[in-house]
């Protein structure tokens, strides 16, 4: 991991902790954790990074001291958490959401929990048995998601 930013260490700190708790849980899949950018934005200080496992990647992004919506990657296809969950028909059984209110844009619990543990218990029960035994279904899923949101952006509908 990389030093923390010269900007604040809060985020590196925040995402070095969510990243020691996901090790153990995708080191043992193949998946090896990559810091991306630690820097400063119109949004503040942040740090993200990714588990990467060719062609997956689970992007990670913390500002200040909170997770921000996980991203799933497969080759140049990308898709958010919800938008994944939606398309792999599981939105019943997941337990993170991102509220999107206008003045909220952060993650979510359906039970209360921690918004770190809903996100592990998402990747234990949906998407890393979805990886490991339909990846076709994986692949499929965040190709037409991030197909869904491009047209969408394209018609001028969203953001």
């Amino acid at each position: 991991m990389t030093l923390p930013s010269e900007h604040s260490s809060q985020p590196h700190e925040e995402l070095a902790a969510v990243v020691a708790r996901l090790d153990p849980i995708l080191n043992p899949l193949g998946f090896t954790f990559c810091i991306e950018h630690s820097a400063v934005n119109s949004g503040g200080p942040f740090e993200n990074g990714f588990y990467l496992r060719q062609p997956i990647s689970i992007g990670l992004i913390v500002r200040g001291d909170k997770l921000g919506c996980p991203n799933y990657v497969w080759n140049e296809f990308h898709t958010g958490h919800d938008d994944l969950i939606e398309r792999l028909g599981r939105v019943s059984e997941s337990v993170l959401r991102f509220d999107r209110a206008f003045d909220k844009w952060e993650l979510i619990t359906t039970d209360g929990s921690d918004v770190v543990d809903a996100f592990i218990t998402d990747l234990e029960i949906i998407i890393l048995p979805t990886i490991s035994n339909a990846p076709d279904l994986f692949r499929q899923a965040v190709v037409e998601a991030h197909n869904a949101r491009l047209a969408k952006w394209r018609s001028g509908g969203g953001k």
